[in-house]
């Protein structure tokens, strides 16, 4: 799944308006809602472990990486 489905998909989960995630993270509700949208389709990684520490859960999920390892 991209970026930005798994964005939208764990803030609905941890039930955070664009709003309130953006404000947690330090950045605008317009910032949110293209990250999801896709508008803007890689943020700096800093975003993205903030991101990922606001909604509980890891920058590689957040990503999309599976996470498991191939042989």
């Amino acid at each position: 799944m991209p970026f930005g489905e798994n964005l939208r998909q764990k803030r609905k989960e941890c039930r955070l308006t664009l709003g309130a995630l953006a404000s947690v993270v330090g950045t605008t509700r317009q910032t949110i809602y293209r990250y999801e949208n896709g508008t803007i389709q890689t943020p700096p990684y800093e975003k993205v472990e903030a991101l990922a520490a606001a909604l509980g859960c890891t920058p590689a999920s957040l990503l999309g990486w599976s996470g498991e390892k191939s042989d």
